[in-house]
């Protein structure tokens, strides 16, 4: 047996241990997150995080015409000071979000999945005040993002609880 054969047998062993345990990817034909691409209706949006994360989910989920379920929320984002110099200027923040959800069939008004996520990012603010400025938009940013990554994975983890 050639080196690169043994190689391509030992990078294929991995790969056949996940699927004798069940494992399916989720975004395989007819796999599990087909039961939610195009069949969740979001909730409008009320602030610039919100609108950003709203956009990331719709675009993990798909935009719906015919929703089978609603996505509802509750977003709360909290900056706090982390860096803090001895004449009390603050050169770092952390913005904290936290995402409580609950995912409705529209048919039978049951909620089918509820749950919370949360997640944070950090920012500098050791420049001028128009660099702090773009370091907490793109702060934002990344937290909408992170949010929503965290909300769409927790979905399709339960995907195969829906009814």
């Amino acid at each position: 047996m050639s080196l690169s054969d043994l190689r391509l047998t030992l990078l294929s062993l991995p790969l056949l241990a996940a699927g004798a345990c069940g494992f399916e990817p989720i975004y395989a034909p007819g796999g599990p997150a087909e039961m939610l691409q195009g069949k969740v209706l979001v909730q409008e949006p009320s602030g610039i995080i919100d609108f950003r994360m709203v956009q990331e989910i719709e675009a993990q989920l798909g935009q719906t015409t015919t929703p089978t379920y609603e996505l509802g929320y509750t977003l709360s984002v909290e900056r706090e000071r982390q860096a803090i110099t001895a004449n009390n200027s603050t050169l770092r923040y952390t913005l904290s979000g936290t995402l409580d959800y609950r995912l409705t069939d529209i048919d039978s008004a049951d909620v089918t999945a509820s749950g919370t996520v949360e997640d944070f990012v950090g920012y500098s603010a050791a420049g001028s005040s128009l660099e702090t400025l773009a370091s907490e938009r793109d702060a934002e940013q990344r937290l909408a993002v992170a949010l929503a990554n965290d909300l769409t994975t927790r979905l399709y983890g339960t995907v195969g609880e829906l009814p």
